[in-house]
């Protein structure tokens, strides 16, 4: 637990986070409710903080693979970002992110993607604004 935090604390920052995601399109609660059930309140958000810092880092190979037209760091990327993002209920995200993984090592040609590339960065960035939006404390949970 993090250091100086009781456990209704814990409890709070889960409520206002799942609060403020539930209203996210895409977003399933159902899969954010089992994964509390399954893993427990701070491991849940711990990994939602871990998922964050994960958008960025994925979406950062995806851009680096796209100005070198490379496609290892791309589809490398998308399949990290699928698991989590379902896991935590970001089940279409998570849809495209497996899609996306799929066709760019099916046909490693990144112009042929860059257009699916461009819309998948933009709502990655939109999906991890709105976590740290919604989850100011996501660092304490690092």
């Amino acid at each position: 637990m993090p250091k100086g935090r009781h456990v209704d604390e814990v409890e709070k920052d889960l409520m206002q986070v799942a609060e403020a995601l539930k209203g996210l399109h895409g977003f399933d609660k159902n899969a954010f409710d089992q994964l509390i059930e399954d893993t427990g309140t701070l491991v849940v958000l711990r990994i939602l903080a871990r998922f964050e810092v994960g958008i960025k880092e994925g979406l950062r190979s995806i851009q680096e693979g796209i100005e070198q037209e490379n496609c290892d760091p791309i589809w490398q990327a998308c399949h990290k970002l699928t698991g989590s993002a379902e896991l935590i209920g970001f089940k279409d995200f998570g849809a495209k992110s497996r899609r996306l993984n799929s066709d760019v090592k099916a046909l490693p040609d990144v112009s042929t993607h860059l257009e699916d590339l461009k819309l998948f960065l933009k709502e990655g960035k939109d999906l991890s604004d709105k976590i740290a939006t919604s989850f100011p404390q996501l660092k304490k949970y690092l």
